[in-house]
């Protein structure tokens, strides 16, 4: 054997034929020998195509004068590992480039998409990164130039870069603007409104990922035939989808600023992804919270640094970051991250609209939205009522913090010095939180206060705009799911350390318990009958949870009047998740909950009993009055409950952990995890019921104050 033969054994042989995207990387295709996909593609989950062989072929294009190579016929498949659905009508509305008329071509003004296919073809063999470049609209921010053609190939892949059509862009962002930035103010509205109003040189560009995020956040209060039309099965798997867009763009770095990164994390801690995903809400809060520490939200702006417009965001962006915070502290039963501050309460100017919008430049949704909050009144009813959203989520960052610190001395108890044992016992100190929680709803103005609107009397529709109505509930909703959190500390405690012997032994716990699920249903009820359930945000479903807690407790109650209102409440709720599941997955484990709930000895209960379609008002015990005002003293002169009525809470099972209490709306991971839920059996408890549980309470008035 001669020496150039064992050469020639030696060397490794090319392939005969590689798929375009292992020929652009330099790498070895198997292709021929596997098949199509080849295992790069394949693990990369990647679209793998190979194109026929052009030896000894000459084109016809080739033959009239135009030049085409083999990237020409680049295809990479966005969509298929995209999470929404994909519909081969609706993929040219969605995909991978981007144009924008009023900038790129000088005329029209809407956004129009295009496939690779269609544009005009690269003219050199070196050109591959140029193919997938996309051309994004002049409203985003251009890409950064350190993204290689891999990282754009991988963004490709993942649908990163994909756009919605113009009108579902439009209908997201006045969502969002009508029901997630009046509670949530992290951007400019004018930047938002500039990019509908798409006046050419006049647009506030805005980074991809955080128009990612914005659009997750937006797509949640758009209705069904919008979401159909867009090509998605429900508002789940369209959030489902801007979602993993927007985690990739955050993972990968595209935005460097981290403003913008801490923006996109509150926002992104609206959706919660499943159990099998690690960024959960608790996840990004505590992104966005570390961001902001980084950036040194936390500390008064310097006037001399920023300008008064960075000063009011800077500040707005903090709150938001911090508000996010509390809520998801307490709904997981975790400890809240942002600890340390030094940033003064939101003020008015902090929220002012420093200009002047004209419907005639938006399109039609936009429109209605601005035709409906363009008053005064409006806009300063919606700042005041964002600065006592943050005033009460500093009340529940100060009994979540509580919460913990007992807990940790009560662990400790019995160690050091004998000045550290003697520390106030956790029922004194859960009292103060309770004197925080009465001050901020006594010195909430009166018209910020949910009151019952027409729509449970049957009458003509709201008077108000429809996302006034459902932020000022909101706001109300928060402050019941956080005293009743506190109350079922005092009230339902396996550990006596938490209780209140004197309010254990006159009830008012378990009656506070017990108006506080009925105020919460009521609510409830009046947003589901004046059709406005679907526009509510994350948070209402631990309301309804909430609720039907207690309702459940309620159904083994000795009076039938109480276990009687106690099922309606129940099917009340389940309407309520009914509707809420369609864009929170957190609904439907509430319902799974629930439906495992009556299997056991509760289910007995609540199907003995004949219920209506939901269409009435539910009925809360001995003519509850929701408005009324009772006991304005009622934590120091409440009346004995008479004899031989149950008033102190008797276990019917075993009790969950003291760890996690407090927080029955923890359904933001798997059920098991709770032990609430553990073996699909709750805790019922006998709330006890006497002649004095009629009246209505107003926990402002409850409390006399420090």
């Amino acid at each position: 054997m001669s020496a150039s033969e064992i050469t020639e054994r030696g060397k490794k042989r090319r392939a005969g034929r590689a798929c375009i995207l292992c020929r652009a990387r330099k790498v070895r295709c198997d292709a021929v020998l596997t098949g199509i996909p080849c295992t790069n593609c394949r693990l990369d989950s990647l679209a793998c195509t190979v194109t026929k062989s052009k030896r000894h072929r000459v084109s016809k294009a080739s033959k009239s004068g135009v030049h085409t190579s083999e990237q020409d016929q680049l295809i990479v498949d966005a969509t298929s590992h995209q999470e929404g659905p994909y519909d081969p009508e609706h993929s040219a509305q969605e995909t991978v480039v981007a144009t924008y008329p009023g900038k790129a071509q000088g005329c029209g003004h809407g956004i129009t998409t295009q496939s690779p296919a269609a544009q005009a073809p690269p003219t050199s063999s070196s050109s591959l990164e140029a193919a997938i470049t996309p051309a994004l609209p002049a409203f985003i921010k251009p890409l950064p130039d350190t993204l290689d053609s891999a990282d754009l190939q991988y963004l490709h892949a993942k649908g990163a870069l994909s756009l919605p059509s113009t009108q579902f862009l439009d209908v997201c962002i006045a969502r969002y603007l009508e029901f997630t930035h009046p509670l949530l103010p992290l951007l400019e509205k004018r930047q938002l409104l500039s990019i509908l109003a798409r006046e050419e040189g006049n647009v506030d560009q805005i980074s991809l990922l955080l128009f990612q995020a914005v659009m997750c956040s937006g797509v949640t209060f758009v209705e069904d035939q919008w979401i159909a039309r867009e090509g998605f099965d429900s508002r789940q798997a369209a959030r489902r989808a801007f979602f993993g867009r927007a985690k990739v763009l955050f993972y990968s770095n595209i935005d460097l600023d981290r403003l913008v990164a801490c923006q996109a994390a509150v926002l992104l801690s609206t959706w919660y992804p499943g159990t099998n995903e690690k960024a959960d809400p608790w996840f990004w809060t505590g992104t966005g919270v570390s961001l902001a520490y980084s950036m040194q939200l936390h500390l008064e702006p310097d006037e001399s640094q920023f300008d008064l417009s960075e000063q009011h965001l800077r500040r707005r962006v903090w709150w938001c970051a911090f508000a996010r915070d509390q809520k998801v502290a307490l709904a997981l039963g975790r400890p809240h991250r942002s600890t340390y501050y030094n940033v003064g309460m939101l003020t008015a100017d902090d929220l002012a609209e420093k200009f002047q919008a004209s419907p005639n430049l938006y399109p039609p949704e936009t429109r209605r939205f601005l035709s409906l909050t363009d008053n005064q009144r409006t806009r300063d009813t919606l700042v005041r009522l964002c600065v006592e959203h943050k005033k009460l989520c500093v009340c529940i960052a100060s009994f979540v913090s509580t919460i913990f610190k007992c807990r940790q001395e009560m662990r400790n108890r019995g160690q050091g010095s004998q000045q550290q044992r003697q520390l106030s016992s956790p029922s004194a100190r859960l009292n103060r939180c309770t004197q925080d929680f009465a001050r901020w709803y006594r010195e909430m103005p009166a018209d910020l206060r949910y009151k019952a609107h027409a729509a449970t009397t049957n009458r003509e529709p709201l008077d108000q705009p429809r996302s006034l109505a459902v932020h000022i509930s909101t706001v109300q909703v928060l402050y019941h799911v956080a005293v009743s959190a506190l109350y079922r500390l005092k009230a339902l405690s396996p550990s006596s350390t938490w209780r209140d012997s004197q309010e254990e032994l006159d009830g008012t716990s378990q009656r506070l318990l017990r108006h506080t699920a009925w105020e919460l249903t009521r609510i409830n009820q009046d947003l589901y009958q004046a059709g406005l359930m679907p526009y509510l945000s994350t948070g209402a479903v631990g309301s309804v949870v909430s609720a039907v807690v207690i309702h459940l407790l309620d159904v083994k109650a000795p009076n039938e009047t109480v276990r009687r209102a106690a099922v309606h409440g129940i099917q009340l709720c389940k309407q309520f998740l009914w509707v809420l599941k369609d864009a929170y997955g957190t609904a439907v484990d509430a319902l799974k909950y629930l439906r495992e709930a009556e299997k056991q000895d509760a289910g007995m209960v609540i199907n003995e009993v004949a219920m209506d379609d939901g269409s009435t008002r539910p009925s809360p015990p001995n003519d509850w009055q929701p408005n009324g005002m009772w006991l304005s003293t009622m934590l120091h002169n409440s009346p004995s409950a008479p004899s031989g009525t149950p008033t102190a809470p008797a276990l019917e099972t075993s009790p969950f952990k003291e760890d996690d209490e407090i927080f029955w709306q923890s359904w933001m991971e798997s059920l098991s995890n709770y032990d609430f839920l553990e073996s699909s059996n709750p805790p019922l408890y006998d709330l006890g019921f006497s002649s004095n549980d009629g009246g209505a309470f107003d926990i402002g008035n409850g409390f006399p104050g420090p």
